[in-house]
């Protein structure tokens, strides 16, 4: 058993000395960006320095937004739109109404129609004559 922990210990030695490295590499690397981005955060500051001053000094002027009136020839044609479709609307509902007081008074005079087998097949040939 002493020989299974010593090589497991021997195995992860160099594991950790690897792991090291790279944590120093990446420590590195990180340092090297920081100081890329501060270069070029300087260099923003020094190009565009007078910008920022001009944004300072404009206020900030909320907007007001105006709802539009419509004008006068659109709700004009817009009523007599709606009244237009209002008078058919009263003339189909008048001509159902009609209709259906004419089965009405069909079925007072003649009485309800009673089918039979035989006018389902030959139903269609008075139809046709």
């Amino acid at each position: 058993m002493e020989t299974d922990w010593e090589d497991d210990w021997e195995n992860t030695i160099p594991d950790l000395l690897v792991s090291i490295q790279n944590k120093e590499r990446e420590l590195k690397l990180l340092e090297e960006r920081k100081l890329m981005e501060d270069a070029d955060l300087a260099l923003a500051e020094e190009l565009f320095h007078g910008e920022q001053e001009e944004k300072k000094e404009e206020a900030f002027v909320p907007v007001k937004f105006v709802k539009k009136e419509k004008p006068k020839d659109l709700q004009i044609l817009q009523e007599q739109k709606r009244k237009e479709l209002q008078e058919k609307q009263k003339q189909q509902s008048q001509k159902q109404k009609e209709k259906k007081q004419k089965e009405k008074k069909h079925k007072e005079l003649f009485g309800e129609a009673e089918f039979d087998e035989y006018d389902d097949m030959y139903g269609h040939i008075e139809d046709q004559y």
